[in-house]
């Protein structure tokens, strides 16, 4: 029995409480069996070991668990960020930011600067196109407006010969012949 034990311990078979409670078992058997009497009385302090090892081993299972998920935790919270963010600007919100945790000097701090530094570029070249774009239709607007105020007839023709843009008094010519 003992080797059993040991081949068991070895190959990882067995925890320290299965080990426990099969010498508890083996010590019982054998001195039933081998010495024909056994004192019932070592039973009970056995047992309360045996269980003593038994919650020590839970609680240090426990603990280990709850730190693994502290620390998973600690590195996908901010990554789980980043992609909601991502998809938020997907979305073309480019306003959103990641919450920068200046202590970290880890990749992911990294990425979080990095994601915050390329999202307000990105917002602002957005709203500098935004803006060149309603300057380009203020001075479309404009320039249509002077062009139909004008008495003149007025035709831009590209290199092919077509009309690209004429003024009401051309407009009347044209369709007049």
């Amino acid at each position: 029995m003992p080797f059993l034990i040991r081949a068991a311990v070895v190959e990882g078979v067995a925890t320290a409480t299965e080990v426990s409670t099969i010498g508890i078992a083996y010590g019982v058997i054998a001195g039933l069996l081998i010495y024909r009497q056994f004192d019932w009385k070592r039973v009970y302090p056995m047992l309360v070991d045996t269980a003593s090892l038994s919650g020590s081993i839970l609680l240090i299972i426990g603990a280990a668990t709850w730190v693994a998920l502290l620390v998973a935790d600690r590195l996908v919270r901010p990554v789980n960020d980043l992609v909601d963010a991502a998809q938020r600007i997907a979305d073309g919100d480019l306003s959103i930011r990641v919450e920068e945790e200046d202590q970290r000097k880890d990749e992911v701090g990294f990425l979080s600067r990095s994601f915050n530094r390329m999202t307000e570029r990105l917002q602002n070249q957005t709203q500098t196109l935004l803006s060149a774009n309603r300057q380009l239709e203020d001075r479309r607007a404009f320039i249509e407006t002077v062009l139909e105020s004008v008495s003149a007839a007025i035709v831009n023709v590209d290199r092919d010969g077509v009309i690209r843009l004429a003024n009401g008094t051309a407009e009347t010519l044209l369709s007049k012949n």
